[in-house]
């Protein structure tokens, strides 16, 4: 009788492990922002602009639906996704199809970002990406990060 309750205790301790092992793995990007940009005046508007790297580190190609630029408190600064997400992308491996939104395993793509500062931000800002993997059912995955801290005082802004 002692040993069924001794197994009844192992099985137990052991059932999270084996749930928590199958779990889904998320493929992703690494996000990064080369440099802390500096605020610069774009058409007299007061702007961070900068790149984003992301690299694919999946096993199939990804696709970008969305990048926000956030600040600490979770608003979002600027949203591209569509034409605008298009627009900013680049893709130094140049893709016959001209589709910068797909990023295969192991291709590196870089957002030309052009951010509008709001002077009630947090300087410190990150990113939120959404993509979804190219298969099909294709479910929507977000992820944060290339994060960095902007002027400490957006009043540090050069005149216009």
């Amino acid at each position: 009788m002692a040993w069924r309750i001794s197994l009844w205790f192992v099985l137990a301790l052991a059932s999270p492990l084996v749930v928590a092992q199958r779990a889904p793995v998320t493929q992703s990007f690494d996000l990064r922002v080369p440099w802390s940009p500096e605020p610069v005046r774009v058409e007299g508007k007061a702007s961070l602009v900068y790149e984003l790297h992301l690299t694919s580190y999946a096993k199939e190609p990804l696709r970008l639906t969305t990048i926000a630029v956030v600040d600490d408190g979770g608003h979002a600064l600027a949203t591209f996704e569509g034409k605008a997400l298009e627009t900013v992308l680049g893709r130094p491996d140049h893709p016959a199809d001209k589709d910068l939104t797909r990023i295969p395993p192991g291709v590196d793509a870089v957002a030309y970002l052009s951010v509008p500062l709001d002077p009630g931000a947090s300087p410190h800002l990150h990113h939120r990406v959404t993509y979804t993997a190219d298969v099909t059912p294709a479910l929507p995955a977000t992820i944060g990060g290339g994060a960095f801290a902007g002027p400490r005082r957006w009043s540090c802004i050069p005149p216009s």
